[in-house]
Parts: structure tokens; sequence; C-alpha cells
């Protein structure tokens, strides 16, 4: 949420950056031979970037909002979660066999 109001602020990514990149990197798509899974990927996260960046500017209050809304349901499911993730890593790193050491 803090991140978002930030960025809400003109503290965020610089979006002229973002559309260069996109306008760069969507002319080089459409060369015969260039085209890549790995371009492909840059190309969209790029888009997401600054059509939330976008987003974030145009409506500060309702993103930021929609953030801590976000933020507080994601936690609250890591909080059901972590007693079994715990567990998993540490059966991951002693293994299944006993150690004698």
């Amino acid at each position: 949420m803090g991140t978002t109001a930030l960025e809400a602020t003109g503290h965020g990514p610089d979006l002229n950056k973002v559309r260069e990149r996109i306008a760069k990197n969507d002319a080089s798509m459409k060369q015969p031979g260039l085209r890549g899974f790995a371009k492909a990927m840059d190309l969209a996260t790029d888009r997401v970037l600054l059509t939330m960046g976008e987003t974030v500017q145009a409506h500060p209050v309702a993103s930021t909002f929609a953030a801590g809304v976000l933020g507080g349901i994601g936690g609250a499911g890591l909080g059901q979660e972590t007693a079994e993730l715990l567990r998993e890593a540490k059966s991951y790193h002693t293994g299944p066999w006993p150690r004698t050491v």
C-alpha cells in the first residue's frame, strides 16, 4: 500500500522510459528472425508496468486502497500457510534419512 501511495505521488518508475523501451522492443519484434520468448516476455512486462503506472497516476486513492486490500488478503493467506511451509522447508533441508553425524 505504501509503495503504491509513493508511486501515486510521482516517486515511481519513469513512464516515459518505459514507453521508449516498449517502442524499441515492439519494433525489434517486427523484424524477421528476432522473435523469441524472452523478448516477448520483456515486452509484456514493460506493458504491464506502463499500464499499472498509468492507472496509479490516474486514480491514486483507489489504487492505493486496492493495493492495501490485496496486501491484507495476501498476508492473511500466508499466515495460515507459514507453518506448513516451514515444515516443508525443514524436510528438504534434513532429508528423509536419519542423520548419523
